[in-house]
């Protein structure tokens, strides 16, 4: 069916005929991450072993860690860690902080979390953990 008014538009058409399903679910996609929005924060989510990290940062953090783990420096290494830091209030949420990694080293349990930028609520949620829990956050910065 080839209309001689709109010659792209009918050539892309044929193309579509043709194209099996994951085909063109594939062009889709790609098409998809090529308009995306960059993110707000300007990071680059990374996937590494199968899981899905915020930023390169917080990979290669992780990568460090397991080598840590195996040579036997670190122990009980965690991910995603949430720690409650108000209760649920009426009509209000709880207040959590989710920490990048939590393991064991020496005897004392640290938390850690990757930082490119420190925001506000970042540092309002750091004091609280310390106020509340009295857990100091180590911070891995670029």
């Amino acid at each position: 069916m080839k209309n001689p008014r709109y010659p792209r538009e009918t050539a892309y058409a044929e193309q579509q005929e043709f194209m099996t399903q994951q085909e063109f679910m594939t062009q889709r996609e790609g098409m998809a991450r090529m308009m995306a929005k960059p993110s707000k924060h300007k990071n680059i989510k990374t996937e590494v072993d199968g899981y899905k990290f915020d930023s390169k940062l917080e990979a290669e953090r992780y990568k460090m860690l397991k080598l840590m783990q195996f040579a036997g420096v670190i122990s009980n290494l965690q991910m995603q860690v949430t720690f409650e830091l108000l209760p649920k209030q009426d009509g209000e949420r709880k207040v959590t902080y989710i920490a990048d990694f939590v393991y064991d080293r020496d005897g004392q349990t640290i938390v850690e979390d990757a930082k490119g930028r420190v925001l506000p609520a970042y540092v309002l949620k750091r004091k609280m953990l310390l106020f509340f829990h009295g857990i100091k956050i180590q911070e891995i910065t670029k």
